[in-house]
């Protein structure tokens, strides 16, 4: 049973991976980066219950993949994980923003947030799509996030 279980976590890193590759924009992400974002992905997805293809939906409607990116609302990395927040205040000191700036420990962040959202949909909004929860602020965001999931579902 344990072959079968690591022969599918194999399977969803190598498809994250070519999603990864596929949606980011030429030349933002390297091979190499692919396969870390795909593993970390995958990763995240699974510690939270999660499907991986929402988690990088989400992270490529934030980010486009760029690790970097950062709004000027206080929004850090690839999910675009906001400040103050659990994981950093207002004011990110240098650890908290090394954190939110590297992809793995960020993709973490994106999975767990989005898990707590949808928690909070449970219990607040009747069990409705938490996607919308993951950004409030824009009342497109839910179908945005779905229209990218439907690619990677349909072309892996």
């Amino acid at each position: 049973m344990l072959i079968y279980q690591l022969l599918d976590v194999i399977r969803e890193t190598i498809l994250a991976t070519a999603a990864i590759l596929t949606l980011a924009p030429a030349g933002q992400v390297s091979p190499r980066q692919a396969v870390e974002y795909g593993v970390c992905t995958v990763q995240a997805a699974r510690r939270q219950n999660l499907p991986w293809q929402r988690v990088a939906a989400i992270v490529h409607h934030e980010s486009e993949w760029r690790p970097d990116a950062r709004s000027q609302s206080n929004d850090w990395g690839l999910g675009q994980i906001h400040c103050p927040g659990k994981h950093c205040g207002k004011n990110p000191t240098p650890a908290e923003r090394a954190a939110l700036l590297d992809g793995c420990t960020n993709l973490l962040y994106t999975a767990e947030v989005l898990r707590s959202k949808q928690r909070a949909c449970k219990q607040d909004c009747g069990g409705g799509n938490y996607l919308r929860l993951y950004n409030p602020g824009n009342p497109t965001y839910q179908l945005a996030v779905q229209r990218i999931e439907r690619r990677i579902y349909q072309s892996f």
